[in-house]
């Protein structure tokens, strides 16, 4: 997934490996961030609130610990791809 977010390499699978009966492609690193976002979920509600006042399903992430000896590069890639986890529904 941060290989992808770093533009580094991209590869995809079978969309009917999720959607039974799809045809196409789908990437990779969606299907695995699919597979583990509800493990990654936070507590705190991060995203905008609507007229209702009821926020939109967008989580903080939870444990998520990147090493100081990353660089620069890997630290933001993963906070852009793990460093918020929407929980709502994605299909």
């Amino acid at each position: 997934m941060l290989l992808e977010e770093l533009g580094i390499i991209s590869k995809t699978v079978p969309a009917s490996t999720v959607y039974e009966g799809a045809e196409g492609e789908i990437e990779l690193a969606w299907t695995l961030w699919a597979s583990i976002r509800h493990a990654l979920s936070g507590k705190e509600f991060v995203g905008e609130t609507d007229d209702y006042g009821v926020p939109e399903p967008l989580m903080s992430a939870f444990g998520l610990v990147v090493s100081d000896a990353c660089s620069d590069a890997i630290k933001a890639a993963a906070k852009e791809r793990l460093g918020t986890v929407w929980i709502g529904c994605i299909h």
